[in-house]
Protein backbone atom coordinates (compact mmCIF):
# COMPACT_ATOMS: atom_id res chain seq x y z
CA UNK A 1 0.00 0.00 0.00
CA UNK A 2 2.79 2.09 0.81
CA UNK A 3 4.02 1.79 -3.08
CA UNK A 4 0.45 3.59 -4.26
CA UNK A 5 2.29 7.34 -2.27
CA UNK A 6 4.99 6.70 -4.31
CA UNK A 7 4.83 9.12 -6.91
CA UNK A 8 7.28 11.77 -7.22
CA UNK A 9 4.67 14.79 -8.27
CA UNK A 10 2.56 13.95 -5.25
CA UNK A 11 3.31 16.26 -2.36
CA UNK A 12 2.27 13.56 0.19
CA UNK A 13 4.32 10.69 -0.63
CA UNK A 14 3.52 7.67 1.49
CA UNK A 15 -0.11 6.60 1.91
CA UNK A 16 -0.38 4.80 5.89
CA UNK A 17 -2.59 1.92 6.62
CA UNK A 18 -4.74 2.07 9.35
CA UNK A 19 -5.37 -0.54 11.75
CA UNK A 20 -8.85 -1.01 10.14
CA UNK A 21 -7.07 -1.96 7.08
CA UNK A 22 -4.53 -4.01 8.39
CA UNK A 23 -7.05 -5.81 10.20
CA UNK A 24 -9.20 -5.90 6.96
CA UNK A 25 -6.36 -7.42 4.95
CA UNK A 26 -5.48 -10.39 7.76
CA UNK A 27 -9.50 -11.25 6.69
CA UNK A 28 -8.96 -10.95 3.46
CA UNK A 29 -6.01 -12.92 3.39
CA UNK A 30 -8.01 -15.81 5.51
CA UNK A 31 -10.87 -15.61 3.42
CA UNK A 32 -8.88 -16.23 0.40
CA UNK A 33 -7.22 -19.30 2.09
CA UNK A 34 -11.01 -20.61 2.74
CA UNK A 35 -11.46 -20.49 -0.41
CA UNK A 36 -9.09 -22.80 -1.66
CA UNK A 37 -10.57 -24.64 1.17
CA UNK A 38 -6.93 -24.27 3.11
CA UNK A 39 -6.78 -24.08 6.95
CA UNK A 40 -3.44 -22.32 6.97
CA UNK A 41 -2.86 -18.49 5.08
CA UNK A 42 -0.12 -18.77 2.66
CA UNK A 43 2.03 -15.99 0.81
CA UNK A 44 -0.36 -16.33 -1.80
CA UNK A 45 -3.35 -15.64 0.14
CA UNK A 46 -1.50 -12.01 1.80
CA UNK A 47 -0.54 -10.98 -1.77
CA UNK A 48 -4.11 -11.59 -3.11
CA UNK A 49 -5.42 -9.50 0.23
CA UNK A 50 -2.95 -6.76 -0.45
CA UNK A 51 -3.60 -6.54 -4.65
CA UNK A 52 -7.59 -6.31 -3.11
CA UNK A 53 -7.13 -3.27 -0.63
CA UNK A 54 -4.83 -1.59 -3.53
CA UNK A 55 -7.24 -2.02 -6.17
CA UNK A 56 -9.79 -1.04 -3.54
CA UNK A 57 -7.48 1.81 -2.76
CA UNK A 58 -6.99 2.97 -6.24
CA UNK A 59 -10.35 3.19 -7.22
CA UNK A 60 -12.13 4.88 -3.84
CA UNK A 61 -8.97 6.99 -3.29
CA UNK A 62 -8.35 8.67 -6.76
CA UNK A 63 -8.59 11.84 -7.31
CA UNK A 64 -10.53 12.88 -10.42
CA UNK A 65 -8.50 16.05 -10.86
CA UNK A 66 -4.97 14.73 -10.52
CA UNK A 67 -5.02 11.18 -11.32
CA UNK A 68 -3.21 10.56 -7.86
CA UNK A 69 -4.34 8.92 -5.02
CA UNK A 70 -4.80 11.16 -2.66
CA UNK A 71 -6.18 9.44 1.22
CA UNK A 72 -8.05 12.44 1.98
CA UNK A 73 -10.51 11.82 -0.16
CA UNK A 74 -11.56 8.73 1.96
CA UNK A 75 -11.12 10.50 5.56
CA UNK A 76 -12.18 14.00 4.70
CA UNK A 77 -14.71 13.62 1.88
CA UNK A 78 -12.24 16.12 -1.02
CA UNK A 79 -8.96 15.88 -2.01
CA UNK A 80 -5.94 18.23 -1.68
CA UNK A 81 -6.54 19.81 -4.72
CA UNK A 82 -10.07 20.74 -3.98
CA UNK A 83 -8.76 22.34 -0.26
CA UNK A 84 -6.43 24.52 -2.38
CA UNK A 85 -8.63 25.04 -4.79
CA UNK A 86 -11.59 26.16 -1.97
CA UNK A 87 -8.59 28.17 -0.18
CA UNK A 88 -7.48 30.31 -3.16
CA UNK A 89 -11.09 31.33 -3.52
CA UNK A 90 -11.63 31.82 -0.23
CA UNK A 91 -8.50 34.27 0.10
CA UNK A 92 -9.70 35.90 -3.26
CA UNK A 93 -13.22 36.64 -1.99
CA UNK A 94 -11.55 37.77 1.26
CA UNK A 95 -9.42 40.16 -0.47
CA UNK A 96 -12.44 41.47 -2.54
CA UNK A 97 -14.52 42.31 0.47
CA UNK A 98 -11.68 43.90 2.07
CA UNK A 99 -10.79 46.13 -0.80
CA UNK A 100 -14.63 47.05 -0.70
CA UNK A 101 -14.59 47.50 2.37
CA UNK A 102 -11.77 49.60 2.49
CA UNK A 103 -12.35 52.05 -0.48
CA UNK A 104 -16.02 52.06 -0.01
CA UNK A 105 -16.03 53.91 3.38
CA UNK A 106 -16.61 57.79 1.53
CA UNK A 107 -20.46 55.69 0.44
CA UNK A 108 -19.39 53.38 -2.55
CA UNK A 109 -22.42 51.53 -4.60
CA UNK A 110 -21.20 48.54 -3.07
CA UNK A 111 -22.07 49.32 0.52
CA UNK A 112 -25.24 48.62 1.80
CA UNK A 113 -26.76 51.27 4.27
CA UNK A 114 -25.16 49.27 7.52
CA UNK A 115 -21.75 49.48 5.96
CA UNK A 116 -21.59 46.15 4.39
CA UNK A 117 -21.05 44.69 0.78
CA UNK A 118 -24.12 43.71 -1.66
CA UNK A 119 -23.84 40.32 -2.65
CA UNK A 120 -24.12 41.55 -6.05
CA UNK A 121 -21.46 44.11 -6.34
CA UNK A 122 -18.88 41.38 -4.93
CA UNK A 123 -20.53 38.76 -7.29
CA UNK A 124 -20.00 40.81 -10.50
CA UNK A 125 -16.41 41.80 -9.13
CA UNK A 126 -15.57 38.29 -8.56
Amino acid sequence: MRALGSDMRSSERRITATTRQLESMIRLAEAHAKMRLSQEVQVADVDEAVRLIGAALKQAATDQRTGLIDMALLTEGMGAAERRARAELKGVVLACLDEMLGSGAGGSSALGGGGGVRYAELYRRL
